[in-house]
């Protein structure tokens, strides 16, 4: 009888067979039902990923043990597995032959959720869950977690990225984006079961799931969505033209939409990584034009994100901002290798003292430095805990008489009524007035992976030791080889420089092994005439690619949720592959 909708293969499916036993048919359902949840519950109810493994661990094991320790898998299923226990390997062999650390033995621990793909795999090839159960799963997940979404941003004071039950909003973005494109690749499928229905229904999950990916501000998210538009577009033999480009538009007026809202912040998170960005770049090409060790940082970007990260108080009447200076001035800075033409400039036309408190950085083994500043006009600058210097004059002039405590506490700068001042950081040491303006998210994942590239030289078989990173980076500030900032946590933020700094290129070959080998595998089943079979193979196409491009700006693979994640959503697609559409239950 035709199933349009699916719902009597559900139904089927959960009804015991006559010939099954009740332990087979405990399993199945229990099988059906992880998938089922798993793609909201992972993310939404804490330890639920593990609950997960655990479950379909033990299903597979006992059926594993049952068979007399056959699986009975395929020559790509046995690759399929390899990898994961590959990339295992890896990390033990790192963490045997690096720099032991605490940090190295826990992430042993989360690297054992890599074996479960074995159990998980032969529970699904076992009990192969329904199509209305895939994407049903997913679009449920797709739903719920866009609903999440909004309520986290409606109830939080102020501005906080949703972020579900995982703590980090990059995981939960991530993940939800991917959720959101896997319930798309089932679109072929549902418009054959719902052909009226199936436009609006998967717009609305599938534009839900992608609210939670914008909302969460993952802006490493919004960079794999264009990627995975192309997909689909690569897809348009299967997928009607019309349908994708008709998504596409979708996709981009909600982003448009959002952007153009404030409270939602993407239009701020934007701005901010572009000037996040140039301003590294700009410090960082200062060091080659730096005169006798001094860098003058008069760049527009630059000065501007050292007045981002003040305080003061400027009452009515005083303001502070960059200005451009005049040529004059310009031929004058340009013997202090200002090259950019650009300075703080604070003035006060009140009737009370206005104050600017701005970061400046000093090693904890500089017990006394001087302060290194150019500046004209009238006012005071100094440290909150010392005495003020005076600042009386008509020209530029370079000033480094002043003091500071070992604190580092930062710069006070004071213009008294009626007064301007203008001030131009010049740096005496590396780091003095640019590490705290390069103290962002940017300019901490630049600074990191250098530091990385640093300890990949130093190991590039097994690498420095699995977990090491921060531990062996604290080594290289002390050397000056790597920038305070990059200490700060205990991975580079980047899958690939991660492999390279703790694992080698062992590791790294096999962080690339365990994203190939199932894009490849799902590429063969791309072209399957099956509507089932050829939406999990995008779907699992677009979860590889799209952890491929979220490990260039964050570590995946570190995570026990993600690493969960993939082991079970890849598994999944992996065997709905080879499940037609229509298959109700199945024999072992």
């Amino acid at each position: 009888m035709h199933d349009p909708t699916g719902f009597t293969t559900a139904l089927a499916w959960c009804r015991p067979k006559t010939s099954e036993s009740r332990r087979d048919y405990i399993f199945r359902l229990v099988t059906t039902a992880v998938v089922m949840l798993f793609p909201s519950a992972c993310l939404l109810i804490n330890r639920s990923d593990s609950l997960s493994l655990l479950l379909l661990g033990f299903i597979g094991l006992w059926i594993w043990v049952d068979k007399g320790f056959r699986s009975g898998f395929s020559r790509g299923d046995r690759l399929f597995v390899t990898t994961f226990a590959f990339f295992f390997l890896t990390g033990v062999l790192a963490y045997e032959f690096g720099y032991h650390t605490d940090e190295g033995f826990r992430l042993l621990g989360r690297y054992l959720r890599l074996l479960f793909v074995f159990p998980v795999l032969l529970t699904l090839r076992s009990y192969p869950p329904p199509a209305p159960v895939v994407w049903g799963g997913l679009a449920f997940g797709a739903a719920i977690l866009g609903l999440d979404s909004v309520w986290e941003s409606l109830s939080a004071e102020g501005f906080l990225r949703p972020n579900g039950d995982t703590n980090v909003a990059i995981l939960f973005g991530d993940l939800a984006t991917l959720t959101a494109f896997a319930c798309a690749a089932g679109y072929t499928y549902v418009g054959s079961r719902l052909p009226r229905l199936v436009p609006y229904l998967m717009a609305g999950v599938v534009l839900m799931g992608l609210l939670a990916s914008f909302l969460s501000g993952t802006r490493g998210a919004w960079l794999a969505i264009p990627v995975l538009l192309f997909l689909f577009l690569f897809c348009r033999h299967l997928l009607r033209l019309r349908t994708v480009l008709i998504g596409t538009a979708t996709i981009s007026a909600l982003f448009a939409l959002l952007v153009s809202l404030p409270q939602t912040q993407v239009l701020q998170r934007i701005k901010v990584m572009i000037l996040q960005t140039e301003t590294y770049l700009i410090i960082k090409q200062s060091d080659e034009r730096s005169i006798n060790n001094h860098r003058c940082l008069d760049d527009k970007n630059v000065l501007q994100s050292w007045i981002s990260l003040g305080h003061g108080s400027f009452p009515t009447g005083s303001s502070v901002e960059v200005m451009d200076i005049s040529l004059a001035d310009k031929s004058l800075l340009a013997s202090y290798g200002c090259t950019h033409g650009y300075a703080l400039y604070l003035s006060n036309h009140s009737n009370v003292v206005a104050w600017l408190m701005l970061p400046r950085y000093q090693p904890s083994n500089m017990k006394q430095a001087h302060f290194q500043l150019i500046s004209k006009g009238v006012g005071q600058v100094g440290s909150e805990d010392r005495n003020q210097y005076p600042i009386h004059t008509q020209t530029f002039t370079s000033i480094s008489e002043i003091i500071s405590s070992q604190s580092g506490d930062g710069i006070m700068l004071t213009v008294s009524p009626s007064q301007v001042l203008w001030v131009i950081p010049e740096e005496s040491y590396d780091g003095e007035y640019s590490y705290p303006i390069l103290d962002t998210p940017v300019g901490q994942r630049f600074d990191m992976w250098h530091a990385a590239i640093h300890l990949f030289m130093q190991a590039r078989v097994f690498g420095v030791g699995l977990g090491a990173y921060q531990a062996k980076t604290k080594e290289l500030v002390k050397t000056g080889a790597a920038v305070p900032v990059s200490a700060n946590f205990d991975h580079p933020h980047s899958d690939y420089f991660d492999a390279l700094a703790t694992r080698g290129m062992i590791g790294f070959f096999a962080l690339l092994l365990i994203l190939a080998v199932p894009a490849w595998l799902y590429s063969n089943k791309i072209n399957s005439r099956d509507p089932h079979q050829m939406g999990a193979a995008l779907g699992g196409l677009l979860v590889a690619v799209g952890f491929a491009i979220f490990g260039l700006t964050e570590t995946m693979f570190i995570h026990s949720v993600t690493i969960g994640w993939y082991v079970i959503m890849t598994s999944v697609f992996l065997v709905s592959t080879e499940v037609p559409a229509g298959q109700g239950p199945g024999k072992r």
